[in-house]
């Protein structure tokens, strides 16, 4: 007896239940290689879990059908009449495998087009990553830009004050410099020094170091320097031309003028009251030595008067001219016209006399060094 057992294509002629149920246990070769090419070309994706399950249960079914031929091959053997009652069942699941094969193949389209669209989505990230790294570059040097900007604004400002600050301060030294040595108002220049050197003293710059050290010496001159009294000085002259009024003259008080006579005395005789009203029709003036009369006396006063208001104009203009002609002129009118053995005369005549000998020069101290050296900071500036 031959143990050779029979090959495929006897069984298939003998049985075809049998050969079918080999067929369903028995993979096709183009399946295998499709199944191994989607297990090792399609990487898991997010999302294709519940797609990738349905193989497995392809997979299961089979080998569950793989189980369950062998009885039904052994009952083949044993009744042959029954593989054509299991001929639609096998048929079922040859055309669910058909259904199955063609959902795997629309699987394995659509995860090739999830693929390609992650493949396209991550480009798209990385194009968006760039413009965003490209933006943030661009905001960071806009930033930087303007902060460098601002920072130079703010300087450029605060060197407009500082230069500004600096011709004020030059400004008011050349004023100084000018009342001092031009109109000998030291006073003037003492206050425009002090404000020069508030100013410089709020201008944050080592350059100005020399200027303040010279300027501070340049006002303790002024400072110590003597001014001239002109206050004083008017306010003598005013006192003078108001004492005026009462110094006496050369004039006798009383000569030539008539006795008076009271009213309630009567005339003793007609004689008498002819004689009273013929004194009362002629004018009789008092005169000097010289003739000069009443009038001329109080005429002189009078200008008197006006000379020592116009002593005080040429005071307040420092006309020392004008102040010299003017007390010159009062001096003679004194000594003409008033008394100079009169004490207030010969006290009045010494103070005119000292106020005619009243200059308006004084020592004005060296002053200009820290002008020109401020001029020199701002031409380097």
């Amino acid at each position: 007896m031959n143990d050779k057992p029979p090959d495929r294509e006897e069984m298939e002629s003998r049985d075809p239940a049998r050969a079918a149920s080999l067929l369903v246990c028995q993979p096709r070769l183009d399946d295998r290689a499709a199944m191994n090419a989607s297990a090792t070309v399609l990487p898991p994706t997010p999302g294709s879990s519940r797609r990738g399950s349905l193989p497995l249960v392809f997979s299961l079914l089979v080998l569950a059908f793989c189980g369950w031929s062998p009885s039904v091959w052994s009952d083949t053997q044993d009744e042959p009449e029954q593989a054509a009652e299991y001929a639609p069942e096998l048929a079922a699941v040859e055309a669910r495998m058909d259904e199955l094969a063609g959902q795997l193949a629309t699987e394995r389209e659509e995860r090739r087009q999830l693929l390609e669209r992650h493949e396209a989505l991550g480009g798209e990230l990385e194009r968006l990553s760039a413009r965003l790294d490209e933006l943030e570059s661009r905001l960071g040097e806009a930033t930087a830009t303007a902060e460098a900007r601002g920072a130079e604004d703010l300087q450029l400002e605060r060197d407009l004050q500082r230069h500004i600050a600096m011709l004020e301060a030059a400004a008011l030294l050349r004023i100084g410099q000018e009342r001092a040595e031009l109109g000998g108002d030291l006073h003037g220049a003492r206050l425009a020094y002090r404000r020069a050197e508030e100013l410089l003293a709020r201008v944050d710059d080592a350059r100005l170091d020399r200027v303040r050290r010279l300027l501070a010496q340049e006002l303790e001159s002024l400072e110590s320097a003597q001014d001239l009294d002109l206050g004083r000085a008017m306010a003598r002259l005013d006192r003078l031309a108001r004492e005026s009024r009462g110094w006496p003259t050369l004039l006798g008080h009383g000569a030539g003028e008539p006795m008076p006579r009271g009213d309630d005395e009567e005339p003793e005789h007609w004689r008498e009251r002819v004689a009273g009203a013929a004194r009362g029709l002629v004018r009789v003036q008092a005169r000097d030595d010289l003739g000069r009369t009443q009038e001329q006396f109080e005429a002189a006063r009078e200008q008197l008067q006006l000379r020592l208001v116009a002593a005080q104009l040429a005071l307040t203009r420092r006309d020392a001219g004008a102040l010299e002609l003017h007390l010159a002129a009062a001096i003679e009118l004194l000594d003409d016209w008033f008394d100079p053995a009169a004490n207030d005369v010969v006290q009045a005549r010494g103070e005119l006399s000292d106020l005619s000998e009243l200059g308006f020069e004084q020592d004005v101290p060296d002053l200009g060094e820290a002008l020109n050296r401020l001029h020199a900071v701002l031409g380097g500036s």
